[in-house]
């Protein structure tokens, strides 16, 4: 039953990709995505099955990369996603019942009242004892220490050369409201919020370096701007 709903998930999804690349259907390819994404998420039954309540890792906002062995939750589905959720919402899993959660360039789309008040909390509840957390994030700090070097010097060197932007300041923006974010974050400011939650153990890690394997699914693309943080529960 599971397969044969993951089939037709995965031809509606092929569908989409294929109105989307009109321009002149692409509005109706984001409105069916809408659509579906909002009937799943309100869908008890995504919560049952076996996969979502048996597995111990959680890719909270996993997007176009989901990951094996992990329970993938998104707002908006596409293939591979498990859990259509909000994270306003409580997580759907028990106490103290995950060994790991992973989540990679989501937390800066969110506000920070829901991050700190909320998120990291149900982070926290729903790890077991010596659970970790891994958090991406764009590095905020390191933008703004090009951009101080910048200031100082001919040389100016940025995140991403490739970008045609005409400023340092236009380069700091694509980190700080570029993309949607609504918050940017470094290290300092990522170990305040999770040692006032109750988390141990905070430190600043690299790319695919951690304490826990199954966490170390890291998009290489993204290492270049990104600060890495684990967080023992």
């Amino acid at each position: 039953m599971r397969d044969a709903l993951i089939g037709l998930k995965s031809r509606l999804w092929h569908s989409r990709v294929l109105i989307t690349r009109s321009p002149v259907l692409a509005p109706l390819g984001r409105t069916g995505l809408r659509t579906l994404s909002w009937f799943l998420r309100y869908n008890p039954l995504q919560t049952r099955t076996a996969h979502v309540r048996k597995c111990a890792y959680l890719d909270a906002g996993c997007g176009k990369a989901p990951a094996k062995g992990f329970v993938n939750l998104d707002y908006f589905w596409q293939p591979g996603v498990d859990l259509v959720w909000d994270l306003k919402w409580r997580l759907p899993f028990a106490d103290s019942s995950l060994r790991g959660i992973y989540t990679e360039h989501c937390l800066e789309h969110l506000p920070l009242s829901l991050v700190t008040g909320h998120v990291f909390s149900e982070f926290h509840r729903a790890l077991a004892p010596g659970g970790r957390l891994r958090i991406i994030v764009p590095d905020a700090g390191l933008y703004a220490r090009l951009y101080t070097q910048a200031c100082g010097s001919d040389r100016i060197e940025v995140v991403w050369p490739e970008e045609p932007l005409a400023t340092p300041m236009m380069h700091v923006n694509l980190c700080f409201r570029g993309h949607g974010h609504l918050y940017a974050y470094d290290f300092e400011t990522l170990e305040h919020f999770l040692r006032k939650t109750g988390f141990r153990d905070i430190e600043r890690r690299n790319f695919m370096d951690g304490n826990d394997p199954m966490l170390l699914i890291d998009t290489p693309m993204r290492a270049r701007e990104s600060v890495y943080v684990e967080a023992a529960k």
